[in-house]
């Protein structure tokens, strides 16, 4: 794999808006992140939530319900920090959702 740069590393949880399935934003938003912000600590330098509303016009339905992004300085504290806390944040789940989230990791350039 290719050495990345300084630039920040982005962990994406995408939450698909499937038809039938459950989402919590109330419990999300007051439980779920806060208690994945403790455990994080200083080592999360942010954290977006963009929670869908529409697709590309208001009468077209979002592809994701949600979408978070936990922002890291470096591969390496994102892939320890997850080693650390990821069993417990993944077990929240189910809290919150019925929906399996997309994980992808990506380096964010401004």
């Amino acid at each position: 794999m290719k050495e990345l740069g300084t630039e920040m590393i982005k962990l994406s949880l995408v939450y698909p808006a499937d038809e039938g399935k459950k989402f919590d934003f109330d419990y999300y938003c007051t439980k779920h992140i806060p208690m994945v912000k403790t455990m994080l600590g200083k080592v999360c330098k942010g954290i977006t939530i963009d929670q869908g509303i529409c697709g590309a016009s208001r009468e077209l339905s979002p592809a994701y319900l949600m979408i978070t992004g936990l922002i890291f300085e470096s591969l390496g504290e994102m892939e320890a920090a997850m080693a650390e806390i990821g069993g417990d944040a993944m077990a929240d789940i189910k809290n919150f959702t019925d929906i399996q989230p997309v994980v992808q990791v990506c380096q964010v350039r401004a």
